[in-house]
């Protein structure tokens, strides 16, 4: 197994996947960017800087060594996260086409696989009331225009960082219900092996 990234909307099981990798199956994990470490109440296009720096970060560290690691998250988060927030900004907009033609973004390249923990956006919506974290939950549900936005848009970015050939989307919902994480578990190994 080589350069593989996970990535996903929030709460949709990335970060229980990236453990159950680590705990039951000897992966070497790189979590998403610490939240922690962001600065103090940084102005939009600062933080934006600081998650494509962050990504970067773990993007380097994760290539040094990319046997058997699964990295979590992508700058295509940070991407589609900046033009779902402003799509019609030509400033922002200006700004990823400038991250895109960066010598950072042709690092991105390198990933052979993207695994998404893709959802459709009506079973999304049904679930985001149960999201345990309330500042996170009203943000969503507060913007469901921007929601879809984003889950076209990291599908977008993932497709222009990677060259197109390297994202497996792996359903979370089935019939609108959740699938199990042994089920979640099993088809992301089997797509871990496939490489």
């Amino acid at each position: 197994m080589k350069s593989v990234a996970l990535e996903g909307y929030w709460q949709v099981g990335k970060t229980t996947a990236l453990r159950w990798l680590e705990n039951e199956r000897g992966y070497t994990t790189i979590g998403e960017p610490d939240h922690a470490l962001i600065p103090e109440k940084p102005q939009t296009d600062m933080l934006d800087d600081w998650y494509w720096v962050a990504h970067y970060h773990n993007l380097l560290t994760f290539l040094q060594n990319p046997h058997h690691v699964v990295m979590e998250r992508t700058a295509a988060s940070t991407l589609a996260f900046m033009e779902s927030m402003h799509p019609q900004d030509r400033g922002v907009l200006k700004k990823i086409d400038a991250f895109l033609d960066s010598e950072e973004a042709t690092k991105w390249k390198e990933l052979e696989l993207v695994v998404l923990l893709s959802v459709e956006i009506s079973d999304y919506l049904a679930r985001i009331t149960q999201i345990e974290s309330e500042s996170l939950r009203t943000f969503l549900l507060g913007n469901t225009e921007f929601l879809h936005r984003y889950i076209d848009n990291l599908v977008k970015y993932i497709e222009l960082l990677t060259g197109g050939e390297s994202l497996k989307q792996i359903a979370v919902f089935e019939n609108g219900i959740f699938r199990s994480c042994a089920t979640i578990q099993k088809e992301i190994i089997s797509t871990l092996k496939g490489i």
